[in-house]
Formats: structure tokens, sequence, C-alpha cells
């Protein structure tokens, strides 16, 4: 993820030294000689000044490295979550707030050219009345014992790129998560208190109804797509034609396409117009493209749908931790 983020960041044109900061220093190193930049201990990356600070780290140390940049009065693009704790999300989108420092958070989904057309027609209206939305995200390979104990349930790792989404293509919030999830293959989920397979229905305020599906291993390779039904059209946006099941249909053709192994290469063009973004809304002075309250609704969502889930209920969504 840091490396990505180190090309396409080292990539925009106002951008004149790049500083690859961690804690091991030797890693950073290697992923500065890919990316044109210089490694530095974590410990120094703010006594160097910068002017921008990307965080691509573990989701444990993102909040003080917020807490580091802002105080620093540095602008920074984290990826998401800014937080796994709804209280401490609170209060980095206050200090964010209160301080005027830009606080980005990583939801490179926004950024997918797919995608952005699929909101353009809602928001212009050409999809007409919207009457729902369906997405599909699947993994290619089930993650190793290691990530899955420090990931967060898969309703907070993988399902709240979906919940912003939702929020993002509607412009309406969700109030309501009515979800399932079980283990159907790889054990070690279930060892953590984790699942490898869901199924998800939300409600908006609006009361539009969204389904998601959510699985660990997709033996066709590493999916996101999305379908929006409207009373004007039907569209749809992201890699069906990578993965879409083959059809038995008599007569149907079954086209192959190159797979996807995981997000970095799925969406590699959206990792790069969102840190292109990001670093152009500052040069102009404006406002983060998505700010960090946008992590903070995400997972109240989330927080709602692992909720419904262990207690085997509709759960409402509220600002509340679980």
């Amino acid at each position: 993820m840091a490396g990505q983020r180190a090309l396409t960041g080292g990539s925009h044109p106002d951008v004149s030294d790049l500083l690859i900061a961690g804690r091991d220093v030797d890693r950073a190193q290697q992923v500065a000689n890919r990316s044109g930049g210089r490694a530095v201990h974590i410990e120094d990356a703010f006594s160097n000044a910068p002017d921008v600070a990307i965080v691509a780290t573990a989701t444990a140390a993102h909040p003080e490295l917020i807490r580091q940049a802002i105080s620093h009065g540095v602008p920074i693009l984290c990826e998401k979550p800014i937080s796994e704790s709804l209280p401490e999300s609170r209060e980095l989108v206050s200090a964010a707030e209160q301080t005027g420092i830009p606080v980005h958070v990583g939801f490179q989904r926004r950024f997918d050219p797919g995608m952005r057309a699929v909101r353009r027609a809602v928001t212009e209206g050409t999809l007409g009345r919207l009457y729902h939305l369906r997405i599909a995200a699947h993994d290619a390979e089930p993650g190793d014992e290691h990530y899955i104990a420090s990931s967060g349930s898969m309703f907070r790792d993988m399902h709240v790129h979906d919940f912003d989404l939702v929020r993002w293509l509607t412009g309406e919030e969700v109030v309501e998560v009515d979800a399932v999830g079980t283990v159907r293959g790889h054990e070690r989920y279930a060892r953590h208190g984790d699942v490898d397979v869901t199924a998800l229905r939300l409600t908006t305020d609006s009361g539009l109804p969204v389904l998601v599906t959510g699985s660990r291993h997709n033996p066709a390779g590493y999916e996101v797509r999305l379908e929006a039904l409207g009373s004007g059209a039907s569209l749809g946006a992201g890699n069906a034609t990578a993965v879409a099941p083959k059809p038995l249909d008599p007569g149907a053709e079954h086209h192959s396409h190159p797979r996807f192994e995981g997000f970095l290469d799925r969406f590699a063009t959206a990792f790069e117009l969102e840190t292109h973004a990001f670093l152009d809304a500052l040069a102009r002075g404006d406002a983060p493209p998505t700010p960090a309250e946008a992590s903070l609704a995400a997972l109240q969502v989330a927080v709602a749908a692992e909720r419904s889930w262990q207690d085997g209920t509709r759960a409402l969504v509220a600002d509340r931790e679980a």
C-alpha cells in the first residue's frame, strides 16, 4: 500500500522531494528506490518539515500519526479508517475541523472511473429515480492468519468501503442494516471471531434498498462490482467482465479477461487519481475530496452491521461504540 501511494504521489508534478518513512528503514529504502524518494525513520518524519503527509501504515498507527500531522500543521491523506474506534474517530474529526488542517481519508473507489460515471448518472438524473443498488465485493484469496488477527471484522475491514460507496453515490445516509455472515470455507476466520462470507441489506434514509455480498475467496479473482437500477436506466461499474460467472445458457458466450489478484491492481488507476486529486485540492486551497468525517460515517454503519450479525436482528445505525 505504501509503495502504491509513493509511486502515485511521487508522479505528481508539484512533488519535488519524496520522503519514505518507516520503522524498518531498510524496507522503507526499498520503497524509496522504486519511487525515487529517500528513506527516513518514522520518528524523524515530521522533523523533516514535510508539506504533506500520506499515511499507509497498519491501522493501529493511524490515529497517532494523524494527531502528529495536525499538531505540525501538515495536511494528511490517511488510508481508511482514521481509527477503528468510534469515540477516537469523533475526536480526530473534531480536531481536523477545529484546526482547519485538511485530513483526507483513503476511499479510492470514489475515484474509480466507472463508479464516478454511475454517480454522475445518479446526481444528474439520467438514471431516473433510483430503485436499488447492488454491490459485490469478493477477495481473490483469503488473508493469512496474521492479517486476520489485526484487521477487525469483515464488516469493518472490507465492507466499510461499500458503506462509504453507498453514501457517496446516493448522497443519503444508511439508517438500518440487516447482516448475516458465516464461515463457509476458511476456519482461520472463525478462530478470530470473524466470517468469510456475508450478505447485507442496507436501507437509506429515503427508504432505498441496497444489497451487498462479500466473500474472502473468489476463484475467478478479486472483484468489486456495482449495479444501479433506476426508472431511466440500469447501469453497472466495476470489473464484472473480468470475473463474471460463466453463463450456462444455451448459446451464451463467455469472454476471458485478465484476473485481478487484489485491490492494488484492480484500483491502480483510482489510487493515482485519488492521490493527485488530494494534492490538487491542497494547491487550490480547497477542502479535501474525502473528509475525515466519511471514515466516521462508514464506521458507524460497520458497527451496526456487526451488531446485526451478532444479535441476528436488524440494527439501526447509531453513533455508539460496539
